[in-house]
């Protein structure tokens, strides 16, 4: 039998889903891991994520078009989002003399975005857009 003429099925629904959870778990424990070690926001890591995404995307055999780009986005967003409240909560936690990942349950929603919006600047947040761009050119 040709090789080209086998149809892959695409990846199940439920296998994208595990997929982009994994990812976006696995990729803002690093985040937070190279932010508490740098001192940094490591903002840079939005384009990490974005890789991560499209990579994995490809290789999960994920048909390329819009609905991958539009997967690919939202997966970096994700990431991005959780690795905001992540690395927000650790570096609270460590201004409190607490560890890391202790501060998580003990800070309020209302803290993360007030905590950021003081931590962010312009290079940080173009970082952030350049890795949301990557992340849907790069998936598509």
């Amino acid at each position: 039998m040709n090789r080209n003429s086998i149809q892959r099925k695409p990846p199940s629904r439920l296998l994208l889903a595990t997929l982009a959870v994994a990812i976006t778990l696995g990729l803002s424990a690093a985040w937070t891991a190279v932010a508490v070690i740098t001192g940094s926001l490591a903002a840079w890591m939005a384009l990490v994520a974005a890789v991560d995404a499209a990579v994995l995307l490809r290789v999960a055999g994920h048909r390329p078009g819009m609905a991958r780009a539009a997967a690919g986005l939202s997966i970096t967003l994700a990431t991005i989002a959780c690795s905001a409240v992540l690395v927000a909560a650790a570096r609270i936690g460590q201004e409190l003399g607490m560890r890391p990942v202790a501060a998580l349950d003990r800070i309020s929603a209302e803290m993360v975005p007030m905590w950021l919006a003081a931590q962010l600047g312009p290079t940080d947040l173009a970082w952030l857009a350049a890795g949301a761009v990557l992340a849907f050119l790069g998936s598509r």
